[in-house]
């Protein structure tokens, strides 16, 4: 499995479980990405859940919907707050298929 790479279910992120990896030169996590349902704008689109060293399924983070203030377009954002990591969620490179979604950081 590459790094640095979400696989969704489908095309249509928002509604799709994901899998994938994030890797750093200080840290490899294995993420799974599970839909969160709500009414409020405000909520994430996603659950991030890891393993702890000893195998346990732990929350980490969130997948957020934001809109560009530039374009006005909409795009999804990661961030696991215990490693103060923060990235935008784009279309992988040399990739055709939507559902493969690059973890882009930027903090």
């Amino acid at each position: 499995m590459l790094a640095n790479i979400l696989h969704f279910e489908n095309e249509t992120l928002i509604g799709s479980k994901a899998t994938g990896t994030i890797a750093t030169l200080d840290w490899d996590l294995t993420i799974e990405a599970e839909p969160v349902t709500s009414d409020n704008d405000k909520a994430p689109t996603h659950r991030l859940y890891g393993r702890s060293p000893a195998g346990h399924r732990i929350d980490c983070g969130a997948i957020w919907k934001n809109t560009s203030r530039e374009t006005g377009k909409p795009y999804l954002s990661l961030d696991i707050p215990t490693r103060n990591f923060k990235a935008n969620l784009g279309q992988a490179a040399g990739q055709d298929d939507p559902a493969v979604q690059a973890i882009i950081p930027w903090n």
